[in-house]
């Protein structure tokens, strides 16, 4: 996740006009496929002192076909630490993503 998203998160909630406002970031199968991705997501929000429901990791359904129980394990660690995910690309395979999204019960 980048740390410059955070960062800019963080600085939004100091001011009344952007206090409110909420990020969405790229992930990419390469990022959110080691193990650590959850950790690592936790430590660069806990850095810039970000709120997590404000980011809003974006993941593209051709990521999708990877490993749907780890993925769903992930998403849902993250999700207890207050962080929401969307969904990019959406118009393309919903019929092969009806499944995920009833069990990850997303957010947007």
């Amino acid at each position: 996740m980048p740390h410059t998203a955070c960062l800019q998160l963080a600085a939004w909630a100091h001011s009344p006009l952007t206090d409110g406002l909420t990020m969405s970031v790229d992930v990419s199968a390469h990022q959110f496929r080691p193990t650590q991705f959850v950790d690592r997501v936790l430590e660069v929000i806990g850095q810039a002192g970000a709120q997590p429901p404000r980011l809003k990791p974006e993941r593209t359904e051709s990521m999708l076909a990877d490993d749907v129980d780890e993925m769903i394990g992930k998403m849902s660690t993250l999700k207890t630490h207050g962080t929401c995910f969307s969904l990019d690309d959406f118009g393309n395979s919903a019929p092969a993503i009806c499944a995920e999204l009833y069990h990850c019960r997303w957010t947007r």
